[in-house]
């Protein structure tokens, strides 16, 4: 039913599916987007993001204090301050030396394209809890939320007036700050451009992908070995590389659709043409030995 090559691509791909599984079991919250502001609510028009985004990469580069704005529509069946503190942890948020980490979370439920509901947390890291405790907490989560009840317009003011707020409250404590080294060009590089670099390794495991076929049905399938070597490599690579997974998971998908488009793209397709049964055979019959036999004793008579 299927060609060896597809049986070997199909085998491929669902080990790939297995090991994903295994690695990746399921989760509450979602995985890190590799950004600081993540609408996963639908709350913010895009060039809102945007701004808040860069506020937020700001107030990192000049106090070291990670502070993310998130809104979701759905809690995974946890309710606010569970979520809160499992996002918080999973993304890691806040430096490790002095876990300065700070969430603005809002859950929103829309009914239509103005009105809906919603609950808001701020999940304060345990580095922080001395530059802003529970009621300070309290009083900038009713500065955000007066913007919030004014509208769906209003969302990104809530926002902003929480961002300053709480930024008001830490930018001259020094307990805050990290001592941890900033990260290395490269990585910024990479949560910038991760879709670009999977993108890259994708064509160079597609390639891989192809060669590893063509040696695996060659006469010395034993050389199958080395692009094998080579795909584990990327993947490895595209694993440790971005600790988003944004490259890993890019790089997984252009190397299988490439492999596939790479594969169509060497196949023929039937013009739909037919036969009426026309044209010619031949066909060379050889005598067996009992026939070559009795010509030897046919022609010894004769002679």
């Amino acid at each position: 039913m299927f060609s060896p090559r597809t049986k070997v691509l199909l085998f491929t791909s669902m080990t790939f599916l297995v090991l994903l599984g295994l690695a990746f079991p399921v989760r509450a919250v979602p995985m890190h987007p590799g950004y600081m502001c993540a609408d996963f609510g639908h709350a913010l028009w895009g060039y809102e993001e945007e701004y808040l985004e860069e506020y937020c990469r700001n107030i990192d580069i000049e106090t070291t204090v990670e502070l993310y704005i998130v809104t979701t529509n759905d809690l995974e069946g946890l309710d606010l301050e569970r979520y809160a503190y499992e996002l918080f942890n999973a993304w890691g948020i806040g430096k490790a030396d002095v876990n300065n980490g700070l969430l603005m979370l809002l859950y929103i439920t829309w009914y239509n394209e103005i009105d809906f509901d919603y609950e808001f947390r701020i999940e304060v890291g345990q580095g922080m809890e001395g530059a802003i405790t529970d009621s300070e907490a309290g009083d900038i989560t009713n500065i955000t939320v007066t913007h919030f009840n004014m509208g769906e317009s209003h969302i990104y003011d809530g926002f902003e007036a929480g961002l300053i707020a709480l930024y008001d409250q830490f930018k001259d404590d020094p307990t805050v700050r990290s001592q941890l080294p900033p990260p290395h060009p490269f990585t910024l590089w990479v949560l910038n451009n991760g879709q670009l670099l999977g993108f890259i390794l994708g064509i160079i495991l597609a390639i891989d992908f192809r060669m590893m076929f063509y040696m695996l049905f060659s006469k010395n399938p034993g050389t199958f070995c080395i692009p094998l070597f080579i795909a584990i490599g990327v993947l490895a690579l595209a694993w440790f590389i971005d600790p988003t997974l944004t490259v890993f998971f890019t790089t997984l998908l252009v190397g299988f659709g490439g492999t596939a488009a790479f594969s169509g793209a060497t196949r023929v397709i039937g013009g739909g043409g037919g036969t009426a049964g026309g044209g010619f055979s031949y066909r060379l019959s050889r005598p067996n030995k009992g026939e070559i036999k009795w010509a030897a004793q046919v022609l010894r008579l004769s002679a």
